[in-house]
C-alpha cells in the first residue's frame, strides 16, 4: 500500500510537465536514429552492424530516460524529507518507491525502442534483429545498473556531503550528456551485455551501493544541508 502511494507521487509530479518529457523521449529517439545513421555511414551497413549497435544504444536510451526521472533531490531541496519519513514503513520501502518509476519508465521506453528498431531492420535488411535473450539481457543489465546508481544517488542527495552531492550531480550530467557519442568510439562489433568488462565495472558498482546503502538513515538526510 506504500509503495502505491508513493508511486502515485511520484507518478503525479512527473505528470506535471509531462508534454515536455513524451517530447524529450521522442527527441532522444530521433537524435539516437540519426547519430546511428551517421554511425553506419562510416562502415559496412549490415544488419550485424546495425544489431551491435541497436542493442548498445537501447542499454544508452533506458539509462537517459532513467536519470532523467529520478528524482531524490526533491524533497531534499524542496525540504519535504520530513514528510517523506513520516509514512509509517521501512526506509528502504521509501528507496524502492522513488526508484521505481524512474526504472518502469526506462523499460518501458527501452522495449519501444528495441521494437521500432527491429520493424526499422525488416524494411531496412529484409530480415529481423529481435531477440527475446538478447532484449531480456540488456533489461536485466539496464535495471541492475538502475538499482545500483539509485541507492548512490540517494545516498548523494540525503546523507552525503555537499560537495559529494555535487560531484554525482556533476558525474549524472556528464554521463547523461555524452552517453550517446559514445557510439562513435565502441567497436562496431561491441556486445556491452556480453563483456566480461561491463560485469567487472558493475560489481565494483554494486559493492560500493552497498556501502552507500548501509550509511543511508533518517536522521543524518534529516540533518545535512539542502542540495
Amino acid at each position: 500500500m506504500i509503495i502505491k502511494a508513493l508511486l502515485w507521487k511520484e507518478f503525479k509530479s512527473l505528470t506535471k510537465n509531462m508534454k515536455s518529457k513524451v517530447g524529450m523521449s521522442i527527441g532522444t529517439m530521433v537524435f539516437i536514429y540519426l547519430l546511428l545513421f551517421v554511425r553506419l555511414q562510416t562502415s559496412d551497413f549490415s544488419i550485424s552492424v546495425y544489431q551491435y549497435n541497436i542493442n548498445y544504444m537501447t542499454v544508452i536510451l533506458g539509462y537517459l530516460m532513467f536519470i532523467s526521472n529520478l528524482r531524490f533531490w526533491y524533497e531534499k531541496n524542496m525540504n519535504m524529507l520530513e514528510t517523506l519519513f513520516i509514512m509509517p514503513t521501512k526506509l528502504y520501502v521509501i528507496i524502492i518507491g522513488k526508484m521505481l518509476l524512474p526504472i518502469l519508465i526506462s523499460v518501458s521506453l527501452s522495449i519501444i525502442f528495441y521494437l521500432l528498431s527491429t520493424g526499422i531492420g525488416l524494411v531496412v535488411f529484409k530480415s529481423s534483429i529481435f531477440s527475446f535473450t538478447t532484449l531480456f539481457q540488456i533489461l536485466l543489465i539496464s535495471v541492475v545498473f538502475q538499482i545500483f546508481y539509485s541507492i548512490i544517488n540517494c545516498y548523494a542527495m540525503w546523507c552525503a556531503s555537499l560537495a559529494y552531492a555535487k560531484v554525482i550531480q556533476f558525474i549524472s550530467v556528464m554521463l547523461y550528456m555524452g552517453s550517446i557519442f559514445t557510439m562513435f568510439v565502441i567497436p562496431t562489433n561491441f556486445s556491452l551485455h556480453n563483456s566480461l568488462g561491463t560485469w567487472i565495472i558493475m560489481f565494483i558498482i554494486g559493492v560500493y551501493a552497498i556501502i552507500c546503502y548501509s550509511k543511508i538513515n533518517k536522521e543524518k538526510a534529516m540533518n545535512t544541508l539542502s542540495i
